[in-house]
């Protein structure tokens, strides 16, 4: 019996050695299994971290690469406007004088990079849709020109002779620019030496005798030429329009500035609302 028991304790010691061992084996490999999860864990928040890194490099570069692209698209479109300008300043030399040095002797301070580029990009096809509309409604066209009648320029106003304004007869900058413009066939061309058109031309006569009552007024510069006319025509007791978009001057500020100060004696209006109300004529 003794015998027996001591078996039994010496296997039930040997089996509690055996279930021990298990349990530890079982939290050995529970703490590996454990680890192996963080270090999983781990490697996917560097792996993230590597990845969100890179594509923050990425768009690092392509932010660079956009801003380096519109840098270069800026510098190639201001060398192609300022060759543009220097090729109109050739084309309209004419006796060591082109038109824009003839603005910039009255305009030294004018922002001509904005001025010509208004023309271009806004006035000219502005100008050929008015003058197309009027044309195709039998409404008469009048254009004028800076132009002394005298080569000396003695016949000049004050403000043109002070400033070194001067265009003489039959030089290419008396002509209208663009061909569309050129008078046809019963259209007046008129060469003024003024700011205003009627101070210095017949304009208010012929008008009269034409019976017109109304007038579609254009051109540049707004805060001089266009500024005086209107003025003056309102007073002469025409119903005056302005077409905003198809006038120029060397700032938008200055533009702005002269369309709000002769506003009240002329209606302001953009070309397509005049080309829309001369189809209804």
């Amino acid at each position: 019996m003794t015998s027996t028991v001591s078996d039994m304790f010496c296997r039930h010691g040997a089996a509690g050695g055996l279930a021990r061992e298990t349990v530890q084996k079982k939290k050995d490999k529970m703490e590996q299994a454990k680890r192996r999860e963080r270090e999983i864990k781990e490697a996917r928040k560097m792996e993230l971290k590597w990845q969100k890194e890179e594509k923050e490099r990425e768009r690092r570069n392509t932010l660079v690469t956009v801003r380096e692209e519109r840098q270069l698209h800026h510098d190639t479109k201001r060398a192609h406007k300022e060759k543009r300008i220097q090729d109109r300043r050739e084309e309209r030399r004419n006796n060591g004088m082109t038109r824009s040095s003839v603005l910039y002797a009255s305009q030294p301070d004018g922002d001509f990079d904005y001025f010509f580029d208004r023309l271009e990009r806004v006035c000219r096809k502005n100008w050929r849709l008015l003058v197309t509309k009027a044309r195709e409604a039998r409404i008469h066209v009048f254009t004028c020109v800076i132009q002394s009648l005298r080569k000396d320029g003695k016949d000049r106003g004050l403000d043109y002779r002070l400033s070194g304004f001067q265009v003489q007869p039959g030089s290419v900058d008396a002509r209208p620019f663009i061909p569309e413009l050129a008078p046809r066939e019963n259209e007046i061309c008129l060469p003024k030496t003024s700011s205003s058109v009627f101070n210095s031309t017949n304009l208010n006569y012929l008008l009269g005798n034409m019976g017109v009552e109304q007038l579609i007024v254009c051109g540049c510069l707004t805060d001089q030429c266009i500024d005086h006319a209107v003025r003056d025509a309102c007073d002469l007791g025409y119903l005056v329009t302005c077409v905003e978009d198809a006038c120029a001057t060397f700032s938008e500020e200055r533009h702005e500035n002269a369309l709000r100060a002769f506003g009240g004696y002329c209606r302001i209006r953009t070309t397509a609302e005049c080309i829309q109300e001369l189809q209804k004529e």
